[in-house]
Order: C-alpha cells, then sequence, then structure tokens
C-alpha cells in the first residue's frame, strides 16, 4: 500500500485556493493571495469593530454608537495595490489598529533586515532611525551583522 503524505492545515488551505480560483501562472496565483490577503483584513478590521461597539453583527446595539457602512481604501502591498472595505461607525471614535486610518501602509513579508512597513516620514533621519534599529534588532536577536 502506497504511503500518503500527511495532511496539514496549510495544505488544506492551500488546495482550497487551488480548486476555488484555479490559477495557471504565477500572476494568476499572485492574484488569488492578494484577493485572500484583501479579505483576511476586512474580517479583521471588522472583528475590531465589532470589539469596539461591544457587540456582533446582527445582535442588538448595547448604545447609540452603531454600525455606518464602510468607507474605500486603497492600501499597497508586495502582491500590488488592494481596495478594502473599512468598516465605520456612527460617532467616529472607531480607530482601528491592524490599519491605521490615516497612513497608506505598504503591507511586506517581514523580514528582518527589510523594512516592513513603510509610512510617510517627515525627513531622512526617521528612516535612518528606523533602519538603525532593525540593523541592532538583527544583531541582538540573530547573531549576524549585515554590512552591505
Amino acid at each position: 500500500m502506497p504511503r500518503k503524505r500527511p495532511e496539514t492545515r496549510l495544505n488544506k488551505i492551500s488546495k482550497m485556493l487551488i480548486e476555488e480560483y484555479q490559477p495557471e501562472t504565477v500572476q494568476d496565483l499572485q492574484e488569488a493571495l492578494k484577493d485572500l490577503l484583501g479579505d483576511t483584513m476586512e474580517q479583521m478590521l471588522k472583528a475590531e469593530l465589532d470589539e469596539h461597539l461591544d457587540y456582533e453583527y446582527g445582535e442588538k446595539p448595547l448604545s447609540l454608537n452603531t454600525r455606518n457602512g464602510s468607507s474605500k481604501k486603497t492600501v499597497k502591498s508586495s502582491y500590488g495595490n488592494i481596495d478594502l472595505n473599512i468598516p465605520r461607525d456612527r460617532e467616529g471614535s472607531f480607530e482601528p489598529q491592524a490599519l491605521k486610518k490615516i497612513s497608506k501602509r505598504y503591507i511586506k513579508h517581514r523580514k528582518p533586515n527589510n523594512i516592513h512597513v513603510c509610512k510617510r516620514y517627515d525627513n531622512k533621519r526617521h528612516i535612518n532611525s528606523h533602519k538603525r534599529n532593525l540593523w541592532i534588532w538583527n544583531i541582538r536577536i540573530h547573531g549576524k551583522q549585515n554590512n552591505k
């Protein structure tokens, strides 16, 4: 009897992704991952709003501050631009932590020697400070020193 590969959670997710999108090229796969990333971000933001309002969607609100639709925002990522629907509340007091309101973020794969979140900086001093902190983190955690 032939051996089977062990089924892991990631194998199941990748099989579902292939069945749903049926990618034929690498670009098709990147589009599928972009959609998946966008959906995941929207679900995180909705969960944050649930936590902020102290009730879940479909339940009776506990206060006058309730859901008030959503607004569109384009976020840059390593897969390209992603259009997100950011949920709102009536009082405008909801500040999402996963994705800040004002700044456009660049969602990128996290690697120790890359800047994983790029914002608009006032000047080069802020950028150099951030790079220096990443360099120090790389030495302390990994014991490596890249002199490139």
